[in-house]
């Protein structure tokens, strides 16, 4: 399973973790601070990091998390 993982704080982070302990492959990660996406992108090896949300490929993952901060 592709996924993709919006927002990559704690809770990106969180879901980053366990999309690879399931085996699945993070394909896509985005979050307006791109050193955040940058530095989730090392430690969980996804496959791309997008500097822009229009460039999510939708079409090509399976799944996807969105995770905004609370209390938005």
């Amino acid at each position: 399973m592709r996924v993709g993982i919006v927002g990559c704080g704690r809770m990106g982070n969180e879901r980053a973790r366990a999309t690879i302990a399931l085996g699945h492959e993070l394909a896509v990660v985005y979050d307006p601070d791109v050193e955040r996406a940058r530095t989730l992108r090392a430690k969980y090896s996804a496959s791309l990091v997008l500097e822009k949300e229009y460039e999510i490929p939708w079409s090509t993952l399976d799944a996807i998390f969105i995770c905004t901060p609370p209390g938005l």
